[in-house]
């Protein structure tokens, strides 16, 4: 679940999208982790998972942003599907 912020208007205004996170929680692109993480803990693993689900950054810019190839974000992604987090089941 996610809200779109209003069209026209920039996502840095009080608008921006929210999807809610691993741990149950609202999640805006300021939770995610910070460009260049080096450290992977599942829990940050997760975020990133959710905030390209939820469309708060795409694919193309996370793997930019925490220099990932397409398949390792892949195999984080069915890992969470596997371990039957919250919200990360698949998607219709």
């Amino acid at each position: 679940q996610h809200q779109e912020p209003d069209r026209g208007k920039s996502q840095d205004v009080d608008h921006e999208i929210s999807v809610i996170g691993p741990t149950g929680k609202l999640m805006t692109r300021r939770d995610l982790p910070a460009p260049g993480t080096k450290r992977w803990v599942v829990r940050r693993k997760a975020e990133v998972v959710a905030g390209v689900r939820g469309g708060l950054i795409s694919l193309k810019e996370a793997c930019q942003r925490y220099n990932l190839s397409k398949d390792e974000f892949e195999s984080w992604s069915q890992m969470f599907e596997i371990m039957a987090f919250p919200d990360f089941g698949p998607q219709a």
